[in-house]
């Protein structure tokens, strides 16, 4: 059932959910069976509003969760740092700036942010720049966790920061996609001699220039719109590796050790088993953290019509607040469907044929709002895929603003 707990949010409490098959249940069964596909391997769990069971088939049974696993790596980091936090990259002069010249290393501290891409790189030349540095004669020196572009090994992103300091070294590829932004400019000519890493940071003083990744509430919009897997092992890295997150959402949410079985932070493989009970569980928790900071489950899950991603094929109806998983054999949608009598929860695990699964799953949402009405208008709207960053230097500050659409589905 579902309990409220402070100002009205909503929290699912995890006794024993019964089989509860109702007419929606039904006419989900018969067009399994139309298709041979069996009903016995699916999951199904909706709830209304105040968190009164309609369907349920297999809700405590740990299934196959796919990508529904990043809604757990979600939880995990907003409940471990917060939805507004961002992770800090750090430059240090090594040295004076003479005649456009650092005389010395340029030091890069790594805060772990798991979304630095080439665009942020770019930002961070053109900065350099206009801090009068054009030339770095020593060496570009990594120390802590420096990730670009989704990897993890620092020297290797260390390389490719060199690189995106010096556009005269640029491809054709990183050209375009320098040309490619919204604010793009004239793009940077920082010269630097070498790459190396360092244990640690040397006593230089203040940092001269400090770079903020996205609110964290925004990298996790993106990572499940588009179900970025580097992305989502990034996050699960963080927030301290699936086996201490399994722990601190079951002991949080009070979530059944069968019904989280978190092995892989972003859902790869089938070892990663939820049941419809705990994903449920995961959107209440969602949905009460989103709100303690005035924001909706919108602000974290992709929307249909609204966003990018993996929903913008799909045929359910617009304004579904959804997450998609997709393995072979496995097909899973979770989220929420706004309808005239109010909002309903819904989790659908399913396996057989994917295509033919999710057309199913699209059609048995569509069957939803028909049941239950369609709402009079979609309430959600969210700022998520709107970058708009301070960059601090000495003395000045740089608004970074622009619609970001930096991911590939």
């Amino acid at each position: 059932m579902w309990a409220r707990c402070g100002a009205g949010l909503l929290l699912l409490v995890l006794a024993s959910v019964p089989v509860q098959a109702g007419p929606l249940w039904e006419q989900l069964q018969a067009k399994f069976k139309q298709h041979r596909i069996n009903p016995a391997l699916q999951g199904v769990l909706i709830l209304d509003a105040e968190g009164n069971i309609i369907e349920s088939h297999q809700a405590t049974a740990p299934l196959p969760a796919a990508s529904i696993t990043k809604l757990a790596t979600t939880l995990a980091v907003l409940d471990y740092w917060g939805p507004d936090h961002q992770f800090m990259t750090r430059l240090y002069a090594g040295g004076p700036v003479v005649a456009g010249v650092l005389q010395g290393n340029l030091y890069v501290q790594g805060g772990a942010d798991p979304l630095f891409l080439w665009e942020d790189a770019f930002r961070l030349g053109q900065q350099l720049q206009q801090l009068g540095i054009q030339r770095v004669q020593g060496d570009l020196v990594v120390i802590g966790p420096f990730w670009m572009n989704f990897t993890t090994d620092s020297l290797v992103s260390t390389r490719n920061l060199r690189l995106a300091l010096n556009s005269r070294q640029w491809s054709a590829t990183l050209r375009k996609r320098y040309q490619g932004q919204a604010t793009a400019s004239q793009p940077p000519t920082v010269t630097v001699a070498g790459v190396r890493r360092m244990e640690t940071l040397p006593l230089l003083g203040e940092p001269t220039v400090v770079y903020p990744s996205l609110p964290l509430w925004k990298i996790a919009k993106r990572m499940n719109s588009y179900s970025t897997n580097p992305l989502a092992q990034m996050l699960g890295a963080v927030a301290g590796g699936p086996g201490l997150m399994n722990q601190r959402l079951q002991a949080a949410y009070q979530l059944a050790p069968q019904g989280l079985q978190l092995r892989v932070a972003s859902g790869l493989g089938r070892e990663n088993k939820i049941s419809p009970q705990a994903v449920a569980a995961l959107i209440g928790g969602l949905t009460n953290r989103m709100q303690q900071s005035g924001r909706t489950l919108a602000d974290v899950m992709a929307v249909k019509g609204a966003d990018p991603g993996t929903l913008e094929q799909r045929m359910m109806p617009l304004g579904v607040v959804a997450k998609t998983g997709t393995l072979n054999g496995v097909s899973c949608l979770a989220g929420v469907i706004e309808t005239n009598q109010g909002p309903l929860r819904f989790v659908l695990l399913n396996q057989g044929p994917v295509s033919l699964l999710r057309k199913i799953q699209d059609w048995f949402l569509q069957g939803v709002q028909q049941r239950y009405g369609k709402p009079e208008s979609t309430p959600f709207i969210s700022d998520g895929f709107v970058d708009q960053r301070v960059m601090v230097a000495p003395a000045q500050t740089e608004i970074l603003s622009g619609s970001t659409g930096l991911l590939a589905p």
